[in-house]
């Protein structure tokens, strides 16, 4: 049915909230979409498509966009065209299971930042900066994998 509504161009239903799903991949994992040739100039050293990221790691170096974190700035700076609407966020449901990429997502949600390396700060994986920030759940962290290991 879904279908039919989108080959006929109408619209489902009416509603004054979008939702944006924002990529929360580390770098060595996010997959990139090729841009039409028509929208590629000779000039363009990138033929891909940017993603979330990379838009917030370009945001402008204006006082204001300083302490944003990345959810932060695409809902307080998108642009809408046509009326305001309310904007819901998504992201892809991470576990502790999923080593790196858990902690990638939970760096890029909570620290402002401009660059990918300011992800890793001064550390060898993003756990171990993760945790730097909060040392409380240390102390968990190392119950709840001992407990999935012995399991």
């Amino acid at each position: 049915m879904e279908l039919m509504f989108l080959i006929l161009g109408k619209t489902i239903c009416s509603s004054l909230s979008a939702v944006i799903y924002l990529t929360t991949d580390p770098p060595t994992s996010q997959q990139k979409a090729i841009r039409p040739i028509s929208l590629i100039s000779e000039n363009d050293d990138d033929p891909y498509w940017k993603n979330h990221i990379e838009k917030y790691f370009n945001h402008p170096e204006e006082e204001e966009f300083t302490n944003l974190t990345y959810p932060e700035y695409f809902k307080n700076y998108e642009i809408t065209i046509t009326q305001l609407t309310s904007t819901k966020f998504k992201f892809r449901h991470l576990k502790l299971h999923d080593e790196q990429l858990f902690f990638y997502q939970k760096l890029l949600l909570e620290l402002p930042c401009k660059i990918e390396e300011e992800l890793f700060g001064k550390f060898l994986t993003y756990q171990e900066h993760w945790l730097f920030h909060h040392p409380e759940f240390n102390e968990t962290l190392q119950q709840v994998t001992h407990d999935y290991i012995h399991s």
